[in-house]
């Protein structure tokens, strides 16, 4: 069953792990998330018969904006897990208790803010779990 999209908002999340490395999300943007599943669609023929096709939906979540630490080479690293195009763990843990889980393929990195020192991004993938 398909579920979302739904909103995270920036100040809720208390901890964001991206690919095992721990990043600051701004608490003032939103996440926009979806947990994937299954889409249904049904119709009818002309002689009154019912079908459905069901597709598979894609998980996401998108506009994950984060602090980055130059010292620590946060946004370099960032770059090289959009480049090998490989699913990793992102997991976002709310102040609510709430946490959302999924190995996901990171795109759409933007540069550096130079204005607050963030970037921003997407994650796609087959599935996002709240644990």
């Amino acid at each position: 069953m398909a579920i979302g999209p739904g909103t995270i908002r920036g100040g809720d999340i208390i901890s964001l792990y991206i690919f095992s490395r721990e990043f600051d999300a701004k608490s003032s943007e939103d996440i926009t998330y979806h947990l994937g599943g299954m889409a249904n669609e049904t119709a009818v023929t002309t002689k009154n018969l019912i079908y459905s096709t069901q597709t598979k939906e894609v998980a996401f979540f998108q506009g994950i904006t984060v602090i980055i630490d130059p010292l620590r080479g946060d946004y370099e690293a960032l770059q090289e897990m959009v480049n090998s195009a490989e699913a990793g763990i992102i997991i976002i843990t709310l102040a609510g208790g709430t946490t959302y889980s999924g190995r996901l393929v990171l795109q759409k990195l933007s540069g550096v803010s130079t204005n607050d020192g963030t970037t921003k991004f997407d994650a796609y993938g087959a599935s996002i779990q709240r644990v």
